[in-house]
């Protein structure tokens, strides 16, 4: 059985895309924060938060702050890609 798509929009720059599923032009999931789920727009490299709720009951994502999303996106290059931006 196929899944229903769950459509949402980057509360930073409107794209919109499957919540759900981590694509290549879409959202990319980025584990979790203080128990929410965390994902990265691909189109303007935005994060946000995904709540369970939110996922399966629709409703707006919330956006993580600049300061917070640049150390998020740090530490993700550190432990994940050995990098830093």
């Amino acid at each position: 059985m196929a899944m229903t798509p769950r459509l949402m929009a980057c509360p930073h720059c409107q794209f919109c895309s499957d919540a759900s599923r981590d694509e290549p032009m879409g959202f990319e999931a980025r584990g979790q924060f203080n128990g929410k789920a965390v994902r990265r727009c691909t189109r303007c490299g935005g994060g946000f938060f995904v709540s369970l709720r939110l996922a399966w009951f629709g409703g707006s994502p919330e956006p993580i702050p600049a300061p917070l999303w640049q150390r998020m996106q740090e530490v993700w290059n550190a432990q994940f890609t050995g990098t830093r931006e």
